[in-house]
């Protein structure tokens, strides 16, 4: 990490945000172009904004063709890329998905196929009641297993001297500039040929951001509680179809992660102004009321922040000027971990092609 950016350089690259995005992108940057010289800023510390909340739990949900096809190619990248980084700290673990018909399964995944709900299912020694009528078993997840991901991708592209990371930068605009682009931060500012903006939900309060982009993407809000219960060594992920929520064990934190599907959209990314609100819990105590209510004791407050989620339904790039050299790369939708590697890869390729 350098002490001043080098205000001199013409930068082939700027990456704007430090999350899983940003992360992945210096990866592949430094990976693909090795000839490049790049530039990351981030207004706070790496990892800090929407990637700290994030369950870091990659699940083959798959609601339409695009996801299918970046789901596929990010298992096929981290794979990759523990290859070269031995301690990723990305490890699989086996899942279940419960829905009323087989056909609400369908867009899962790797799966062995449905099966009529036989077998029973349980989290900490609690069974699961039969409020469901089908399930699939044998599907391959994956999750981190500790906060590390990031500092470890953003590590291995420093390898490369062309590489250089900066937070506690905040940009405040980005123009046209002669060699393409100007980004200003702080109270300087750099000339680059391309830039990409993978700042999450704070993509709709960047100065520079286009009409396009407030038009194509709404803000929504995550929510996950905790169960204050010890995971047994034979839990599996447990995915809810008909609720959209899923039971995360983490043996590593004694406790299990309780995600929920939020309703309420066009939210901010203020950390103080996005709380748990008695919606998120009735939905939490309405579904482990169906399915295990013995759990509803451990029930405990959690995390609670949002995501960029675009009208299409998916993620993806959009591109922020005519040129092509400004992209924004997000729209996670909630799935930010498990997609961006595949988004990632894609946007470098993009700029790499022009």
């Amino acid at each position: 990490m350098v002490e001043e950016i080098d205000d001199s350089i013409l930068y082939d690259l700027v990456i704007v945000g430090g999350g899983y995005a940003g992360a992945w992108l210096s990866y592949f940057a430094a990976r693909e172009c090795p000839d490049w010289s790049v530039l990351l800023l981030d207004r706070k510390t790496f990892g800090s904004g929407a990637s700290y909340y994030s369950a870091d739990l990659d699940f083959p949900n798959n609601a339409t063709p695009t996801h299918k096809r970046l789901s596929r190619e990010s298992r096929a990248l981290i794979a990759a890329a523990q290859a070269e980084i031995s301690d990723l700290p990305i490890a699989e673990l086996s899942a279940f998905a419960i829905g009323d018909t087989d056909a609400e399964l369908a867009q899962l995944a790797e799966s062995e196929g449905g099966i009529p709900a036989e077998e029973a299912m349980y989290v900490s020694g609690f069974r699961f009641r039969k409020a469901y009528q089908w399930q699939r078993k044998g599907i391959r997840a994956q999750r981190a297993i500790n906060k590390t991901t990031i500092g470890k991708l953003m590590g291995q592209a420093m390898r490369n001297t062309g590489v250089f990371l900066h937070h506690q930068t905040e940009v405040t605009n980005i123009i046209a500039g002669p060699a393409g682009n100007e980004v200003f931060y702080n109270s300087s500012s750099v000339q680059v040929r391309h830039v990409i903006t993978a700042v999450g939900p704070w993509i709709l309060q960047a100065p520079w951001i286009n009409e396009s982009v407030h038009a194509a993407v709404r803000i929504k809000k995550v929510v996950a509680f905790e169960l204050l219960l010890p995971p047994a060594p034979d839990d599996t992920l447990i995915y809810m179809v008909n609720e959209g929520a899923f039971l995360l064990p983490q043996p590593e934190a004694g406790q299990w992660l309780f995600s929920i599907t939020s309703t309420e959209w066009d939210c901010r990314p203020v950390a103080g102004e996005l709380k748990i609100g008695a919606a998120d819990k009735a939905t939490a105590e309405r579904i482990l009321g169906k399915y295990v209510p013995e759990l509803l004791p451990f029930l405990s407050d959690g995390r609670v922040f949002c995501d960029a989620y675009p009208a299409c339904g998916h993620p993806g790039i959009f591109k922020l000027n005519e040129e092509g050299t400004h992209l924004f790369v997000g729209g996670g939708c909630g799935s930010g971990f498990r997609l961006s590697p595949a988004i990632a890869y894609e946007a470098i390729q993009t700029i790499k092609n022009r």
